[in-house]
């Protein structure tokens, strides 16, 4: 028997998600590239999700996500997320939360999903203040409400 880690398939970090009880289909709802926030720091106080779907698992496995400055290698965050396959060619699909999650400057940050000592995937996202655009018109002029 082959002894590898598991194949990352997807690693998608989004609001929320629901699992269909008829089809048994994923459904995410507010998937994040980046996050544009209000003011720094920022908390964000409700959970932030990640849809992971992996192949090759073995048994019972422990999955772990790791928020990651990438600035300064310090861990924000992290938690465990549990899984059991019965077969290795079978694809898990699971969700993990962390909260609350506090991004303390702009910059880029390690979303990383590990199994074990074995670092499987790494998701850096941008984190940037966001600023509100001017009022313009078609012409790229400012204009002002009367």
């Amino acid at each position: 028997m082959i002894n590898q880690a598991p194949e990352v398939i997807s690693f998608v970090i989004c609001d929320a998600g629901l699992r269909c009880m008829t089809t048994g289909k994923y459904f995410l709802n507010g998937i994040y590239n980046g996050f544009n926030l209000p003011c720094i720091p920022f908390t964000i106080p409700v959970p932030v999700n990640m849809y992971i779907a992996v192949t090759d698992g073995r048994g019972n496995m422990t999955f772990t996500i790791k928020i990651v400055d990438d600035e300064d290698d310090t861990t924000l965050i992290e938690s465990n997320c549990p899984a059991e396959f019965s077969d290795p060619t079978n694809i898990g699909e699971m969700f993990c939360s962390v909260a609350p999650l506090t991004f303390n400057h702009e910059g880029v940050y390690r979303f990383e999903l590990w199994c074990g000592d074995e670092l499987l995937k790494v998701r850096r996202v941008n984190c940037n203040l966001w600023k509100q655009p001017k009022n313009t018109n078609d012409e790229g002029e400012e204009w002002k409400r009367k």
